[in-house]
């Protein structure tokens, strides 16, 4: 009795699997591979922008490390002889060194999450290019607009400090 459930459930499992290939077949095939050539192309525009994005942080952070351990450096070589008698130099160096090592990796967490933004505008407009290119320019022109609202408002609040 068992075999005999087992092997219509098998049989039916068959028909089930034949009839799904028979829907395949009539659907265009075409879909499929316009699908999966925008999944891969999105998926290249990920990786590269990722790297360029971690690559630019790296070397920035890296600039800003160098520049702030330089100048600890001639602050620590220029302190008095009594004040450096207070500490051991090789604390100070720890100290200084285990300080720039967490700014630099607050920066570069910093600037990979806020170089990230226009890439993912430019992956948005063109989604939306596949649905409505006149939306799309009008998103992309909008987008626009608030970056360079957003330049000059950032060149302001740095001339005030």
């Amino acid at each position: 009795m068992l075999v005999i459930i087992q092997t219509y459930f098998q049989i039916e499992i068959i028909n089930l699997f034949s009839i799904a290939l028979k829907n395949l077949e009539s659907q265009k095939v075409n879909l499929l591979y316009e699908n999966g050539t925008l999944m891969l192309i999105y998926t290249i525009f990920s990786m590269i922008s990722i790297f360029t994005i971690s690559f630019l942080s790296i070397k920035v952070s890296s600039k800003i490390a160098y520049n702030t351990r330089k100048k600890i450096f001639h602050i620590l070589m220029n302190l008095p002889d009594e004040e450096l008698n207070k500490f051991k130099i090789t604390a100070l160096i720890t100290r200084s060194t285990r300080g720039v090592f967490s700014e630099q990796g607050f920066i570069i967490l910093l600037l990979e999450h806020f170089l990230i933004i226009p890439f993912v505008f430019i992956a948005v407009v063109i989604k939306i290019a596949f649905i409505d290119k006149t939306f799309a320019g009008l998103f992309a022109i909008f987008i626009i607009i608030l970056f360079v609202i957003l330049i000059f408002r950032l060149k302001q609040i740095t001339n005030i400090f």
